[in-house]
């Protein structure tokens, strides 16, 4: 039987690097391997489970696509992607090379549809086709022959189906998937759907009616307020639907003898594995090439790893890296150990750690105070630390995602009340316009300047001191604030779920002047209780049975 299993990069490439985000791999040379290490890992993991006959990697082009060019909002909402990440993408591309694996990007269209259409083209060529992806997006493309092989937040992988799809989302047919991101938008493209409408009330509309057109032809069987906020969105729910739908006539064309699954090139595999500093990869390698009686040219000078990764912050959960030892070429021998850390700090709290200078453990025993701080409060709290980064916080998953779905809705209604409040629109995240119209238009401060950049200031003490002055100036704060908390907590602790269900964050012990922990990675000390919102993100977390 031919099985195709095709592969969108970035969906596995950004999880590999939170996967690690806690305690991020880093070599030698002090380059963060997170997101090449997860993805070497993954894909490994996927030839043994899946065993291909063909394979494909899907990648999303530089620029835009169609969709940024309809909606110039388009995923405009998320954080600028990682620099370590964009470091990342072309050694995986080198990575898939020497794996002799393809890699696919069509200018104008993403992964998604690069991969519906090799899917749909596969399935006519007598394929079984699998779609390696988190993405719920990818339901919409299941069928008898094409399924989703779509990563657990437990571990391992779950196989999906037109059935599995149904049943996960309460609906009657795998196409509705469609339906159901059209109508209840989808924050992470920054698709708007049907404001106040979540997946609860998306999936009840459809049962009643099958699909978004059904149900705009009948909006007069729709009861009370959801009438009125289906019909005066009509335009927003039809858009989201043309958003939402994955493309499966990409100007491309499956070729099997390209896809054909094939050896990779072992010496080119082992000089990179090398060269990001991947011994255990490296050995899996050498045990192969050893069975198949095939030399690989050893490495000269091979460096390894020395276990500080971060001169601010101390890994106490455990070191990810496959080796500790201290380079060989370092002139100067490394002082990694905790009780090092920890006397630097106590003597030089507003020091960053240096590792490669000897601590002064003369000086903290001849002061008292510092000597009991450090053996009766400093150095008993590491352990106790270490056990609660282990532990981990449990967390609901869909409570985040049912809270994501309300603050958007409060977000996208807030957004409108600033149009209102300004008379125009405008982009609320520029600082520029909203500079424009605090300063140019509503005049709120004659005595308001310019910077070099002939741009005026918005920052939050700006604005506060305006706040009394016009009413919009306060609904943009809030709009800053309840978009902060979207994108701080909200849409971002998702991804630092470990299999285990649970996050594991960072204690910091070395790091604030004041002596206080801080938490980072996400940074969960932090989370906010007093306001209502704030209150959301608190009831996600699951106290453990013990």
């Amino acid at each position: 039987m031919k099985k195709l299993l095709l592969i969108d990069a970035y969906a596995m490439i950004f999880r590999a690097y939170y996967a690690f985000i806690r305690a991020p791999r880093m070599n030698s040379k002090g380059e963060n391997t997170s997101a090449i290490f997860g993805f070497a890992i993954t894909l490994d993991d996927l030839l043994k489970k899946v065993n291909p006959t063909h394979i494909g990697v899907a990648f999303d082009p530089k620029g835009g696509t169609f969709r940024h060019e309809a909606y110039e909002q388009y995923k405009a909402q998320r954080e600028e992607t990682p620099e370590d990440i964009r470091k990342a993408v072309p050694v995986i591309k080198r990575l898939l090379e020497a794996m002799n694996i393809p890699a696919f990007e069509v200018p104008g269209f993403e992964a998604d549809d690069v991969i519906g259409t090799l899917a749909k083209q596969g399935e006519e060529a007598e394929f079984e086709v699998y779609m390696a992806t988190p993405d719920k997006d990818y339901g919409q493309l299941v069928s008898e022959h094409i399924f989703m092989y779509r990563p657990r937040h437990t571990g391992g992988f779950e196989v999906m189906g037109p059935k599995e799809v149904c049943e996960k989302y309460g609906l009657q047919d795998k196409t509705q998937v469609i339906d159901l991101l059209g109508l209840m938008g989808d924050a992470s493209d920054n698709i708007p759907g049907c404001k106040g409408v979540g997946e609860k009330t998306a999936v009840s509309l459809l049962q009643q009616f099958g699909s978004i057109e059904n149900m705009l032809a009948h909006t007069d069987e729709i009861k009370g307020a959801l009438r009125t906020k289906v019909e005066s969105q009509i335009e927003d729910i039809q858009f989201s639907k043309f958003l939402a739908t994955i493309r499966t006539d990409v100007p491309i064309t499956l070729n099997e003898e390209q896809l054909a699954k094939k050896e990779p090139d072992l010496e080119a595999l082992a000089n990179l594995y090398r060269e990001l500093e991947f011994n255990t990869l490296l050995k899996k390698i050498n045990l192969n090439t050893q069975n198949n009686q095939t030399s690989i040219p050893a490495a000269s000078n091979t460096s390894k790893k020395s276990k500080p990764t971060d001169p601010n912050q101390l890994d106490l959960f455990g070191d990810f890296n496959e080796s500790t030892t201290t380079p060989s070429t370092q002139k100067k021998p490394v002082y990694d150990t905790i009780e090092n850390r920890l006397c630097q700090y106590l003597l030089n709290p507003e020091v960053a750690f240096n590792p490669e200078i000897a601590p002064n453990w003369t000086a903290l025993k001849a002061d008292p105070d510092l000597w009991n701080l450090y053996n009766d409060v400093e150095l008993p709290l590491v352990p106790v630390l270490r056990e609660m980064e282990a532990a981990g916080v449990r967390f609901d998953v869909n409570k985040l995602h049912e809270a994501e779905q309300q603050l958007t809705a409060e977000l996208h209604e807030l957004e409108q009340r600033i149009y209102e409040l300004a008379g125009e629109t405008f982009n609320i995240n520029s600082p520029r316009q909203v500079g424009e119209l605090l300063f140019d238009k509503l005049k709120l401060d004659a005595k308001a300047k310019k910077s070099r950049t002939g741009q005026y200031s918005t920052s939050e003490e700006v604005l506060v001191a305006l706040k009394e002055k016009h009413p919009v100036v306060g609904a943009i704060l809030d709009y800053r604030a309840l978009s902060k908390l979207i994108s701080t907590y909200i849409s971002a602790l998702p991804g630092y779920i470990a299999a285990d269900g649970k996050i594991h964050t960072t204690y910091n012990q070395t790091v604030t002047a004041t002596g206080r922990l801080s938490s980072s990675n996400p940074n969960l000390q932090n989370l906010p209780i007093r306001s209502e919102r704030g209150k959301l993100i608190r009831e996600a977390v699951i106290p453990d049975d013990e």
